[in-house]
């Protein structure tokens, strides 16, 4: 599941890179096609893990919030709405 969590942040972080390079074409073009499509390849991993009938770690973190804790998990169903 940590995986599924890298891959939210590597789009966020070429993002905002292609946005901060927005000057350069070829740099921001580098960085908003090569981060979707390196965070889509390690996105597909744990996908095809659970599709397959293994089973992916749930991430549970406790925080501040009166509400209770932050989790995250992935399920038969969830993983194939990531599918392409």
């Amino acid at each position: 599941m940590l995986l599924i969590l890298t891959t939210v942040a590597i789009l966020l972080l070429c993002g905002i890179a292609a946005l901060l390079f927005r000057r350069n074409h070829q740099i921001a073009s580098t960085f908003g096609v090569a981060g979707p499509v390196l965070a889509c390849g390690l996105g597909m991993i744990p996908t095809i893990r659970v599709l397959s009938g293994g089973i992916v770690d749930p991430v549970h973190m406790s925080w501040g919030m009166p509400l209770g804790a932050f989790s995250i998990g992935l399920d038969g169903l969830s993983a194939l709405f990531l599918l392409p």
